[in-house]
């Protein structure tokens, strides 16, 4: 996995040459009519310190707004130089009474004259909201947002997503859990993200002909070694548990098929969750480590369980 972080004229001058990240995702322009003053300074200096890159298109943005394909357009001819080598995204965050054709038809646009396929960037509740299985089945790769506060933080290995999916897609490439980031070399906020992949990946989704098929590997470990550092906590939970299994080359619905035999899910051992419980307290009831109930039951920091929930066991 890499980390990094998205940037735009808010973050002007910015030393990446600094600023710890394996990862640079740059705001290029807006609408029909905008574009980043800042951006090819920061591109240039970050692809000088061989980070990777990204830049995005913030759809719709006030005071600038055209057609799809007219913003498509404007974004592929103000970044030329960048497609091939850095990942493009389209950030949908404005307006979105446009509408998931208004997106698709951008990203379309974007691939038929580029032949790179863009990211999509949503909050994880839009992804809910609306129905993208038009642009999920099309093969664009998704950038989510969700954030489980907003206090200062640095970078975190298994960063707070609830345990609801992300719509239509069965993976994400990169999840972006804080706008609150606290990095040295930056005297400000930053937005955090982890990318579910290596640098091969990242490429992988900047090249012509990409998209959201899980990048090639070999799985090096059994289906059983894996179960097992599934329960002991070691992939995380959730949607960043399925994009690891992923990009790592594995199965989830087998891997957590396994997992679920292991714990002894397949036997319908359930229990009931009353008034005052705590997992470590049920846990100790029933004679289970309760990582084991929290993993085999999906549930992730801050282990929040409530009356009536069934655990199985």
């Amino acid at each position: 996995m890499l980390n990094g972080i998205d940037i735009s004229s808010w973050q002007t001058g910015i030393d990446l040459s600094v600023v710890p990240c394996d990862f640079v995702v740059i705001k290029a322009t807006g609408g029909v009519g905008y574009v980043n003053p800042d951006c090819d300074r920061a591109y240039q200096q970050a692809k000088a310190q061989g980070k990777k890159l990204g830049f995005y298109h913030y759809a719709r943005e006030k005071g600038y707004k055209g057609s799809a394909a007219d913003e498509a357009r404007f974004f592929i001819d103000s970044c030329r130089n960048y497609f091939g080598e850095a990942i493009p995204v389209l950030d949908w965050e404005e307006e979105l009474s446009a509408g998931v054709s208004w997106a698709k038809e951008f990203l379309d646009t974007v691939y038929a004259e580029t032949g790179v396929k863009p990211l999509l960037y949503a909050s994880k509740s839009v992804l809910r909201e609306y129905d993208w299985s038009s642009v999920a089945n099309a093969g664009y790769g998704l950038w989510f947002a969700q954030y489980a506060n907003y206090n200062a933080t640095g970078y975190q290995d298994s960063p707070w997503t609830d345990n609801g999916g992300i719509g239509a897609w069965p993976f994400p490439a990169m999840f972006q859990y804080s706008s609150a980031g606290s990095l040295s070399g930056w005297n400000g906020s930053l937005d955090l993200n982890i990318f579910f992949g290596d640098e091969s990946a990242w490429d992988a989704y900047a090249s012509t002909g990409s998209g959201s098929t899980e990048p090639d590997a070999e799985p090096v470990k059994s289906v059983d070694d894996i179960a097992h550092e599934v329960i002991a906590g070691e992939w995380g939970n959730g949607d960043e548990r399925r994009a690891r299994l992923a990009a790592a080359g594995y199965d989830f619905d087998t891997v957590q098929g396994r997992v679920n035999d292991l714990l002894g899910a397949n036997h319908q051992r359930v229990y009931t969750v009353v008034a005052g419980d705590t997992l470590s307290g049920i846990g100790a009831k029933l004679g289970v480590d309760w990582r084991s109930i929290a993993s085999s039951n999906g549930i992730s920091s801050p282990y929040t369980i409530y009356p009536g929930d069934q655990l199985t066991y």
